[in-house]
C-alpha cells in the first residue's frame, strides 16, 4: 500500500448552488459546500449527532457537472484533501482543507 495514498470518497447533499470562478486564461473552477450527517453513541448510550460541512473545489469538466447541480441535490465525489494557509484576521496561520474533485456522481 502506498504510505503517501491522498484519496477521499464523500457524500452528501450541497448546501447552496454552486460558485462559478472564471481564472485568467479562460480555466473554470467551481466552489461548493457539502453537507453529511455524523451519527454515534457516545459513552453513555446516547445517540449523537453532528453536521458536517465541507469545501469543494473542481477544475474544468467537473466544475461543468458540479455548477448542473443546484443547492440540495445528493452527490457523491472521489477525490483528493487540499489544505491551503492564509494570515489570520488577528495575526498568526489559517488552515483550510478543501476537496477537489475528480469524480464526481449525481445520485
Amino acid at each position: 500500500m502506498a504510505s503517501n495514498l491522498n484519496f477521499v470518497v464523500l457524500s452528501g447533499n450541497l448546501l447552496a448552488d454552486p460558485q462559478r470562478i472564471e481564472h485568467e486564461g479562460g480555466s473554470l473552477i467551481a466552489t461548493a459546500s457539502l453537507a453529511n450527517n455524523e451519527e454515534w453513541q457516545d459513552g453513555e448510550g446516547k445517540q449523537r449527532q453532528r453536521l458536517n460541512t465541507l469545501g469543494l473545489v473542481a477544475h474544468g469538466k467537473h466544475a461543468e457537472k458540479l455548477l448542473a447541480c443546484p443547492a440540495g441535490t445528493s452527490i457523491t465525489i472521489h477525490g483528493r484533501a487540499q489544505t491551503s494557509e492564509t494570515a489570520g484576521p488577528r495575526g498568526g496561520v489559517v488552515k483550510k482543507t478543501k476537496f477537489r474533485i475528480t469524480t464526481l456522481f449525481r445520485e
